[in-house]
């Protein structure tokens, strides 16, 4: 059903049906198939599923996801420890004490001249 609406979903509908069908390995599998067969495009699918997927630990998936992704490999040691160093400085807390339009300006500066964030909506406000 999902993947049959699939091409008609807005941004945000994708992205919300894109982690659905993540979240089970028989879904995932299909969704995998989609992307195959050019249903989903591969761009659709962030790292971040991609790595959700690779923690599903079915054979299935593993397989599927090596065909249409290649190979996904665990986050190595020292890139691990620098994300923990920077969950460890910015809590909550301190997120909440941060000045949103400062971010949006850093934003504007650095990333939205990207041709890629402006092909993926980003630029404009779209999917994250």
């Amino acid at each position: 059903m999902i993947l049959g609406a699939y091409p008609g979903l807005g941004n945000a509908a994708r992205a919300d049906a894109v982690n659905t069908l993540a979240s089970r390995p028989q879904w995932a599998v299909a969704m995998l198939d989609a992307v195959d067969r050019g249903v989903i495009p591969r761009g659709d699918i962030s790292t971040v599923v991609i790595r959700q997927l690779a923690t599903l630990s079915n054979a299935g998936v593993n397989q599927k996801l090596a065909k249409v992704w290649g190979s996904v490999r665990r986050t190595a040691e020292d890139k691990r420890a620098l994300i923990a160093k920077f969950k460890a400085i910015y809590t909550p807390d301190e997120l909440r004490k941060t000045d949103a339009s400062h971010g949006r300006a850093v934003y504007e500066k650095t990333c939205a001249q990207c041709p890629y964030a402006v092909w993926r909506g980003w630029a404009r406000g779209g999917r994250t």
